[in-house]
């Protein structure tokens, strides 16, 4: 398993969520390569991330490399 340092950028990617066995439709949920590896029964791989968009796990609140410039511009 790849593990992350505090603030270092991650891979983000799509999934399909498929946590809820009740859900009627399974939400597309964007995720780090980490938590899609903890969840890996639970999420189905859809795709990357466009190029140069900035993205956030939405388990674990890492972001990718865009999400972290983004994040130094707003910081300055």
């Amino acid at each position: 398993m790849s593990l992350y340092l505090e603030y270092e950028p991650v891979p983000i990617k799509v999934y399909i969520d498929y946590r809820d066995s009740s859900a009627d439709n399974y939400p597309q949920i964007e995720v780090c390569g980490e938590c899609a590896e903890v969840s890996n029964a639970s999420l189905g791989e859809q795709g990357d991330i466009q190029p140069g968009v900035a993205a956030w796990c939405e388990l674990c609140g890492n972001g990718n490399a865009a999400a972290m410039r983004l994040l130094e511009k707003h910081e300055a």
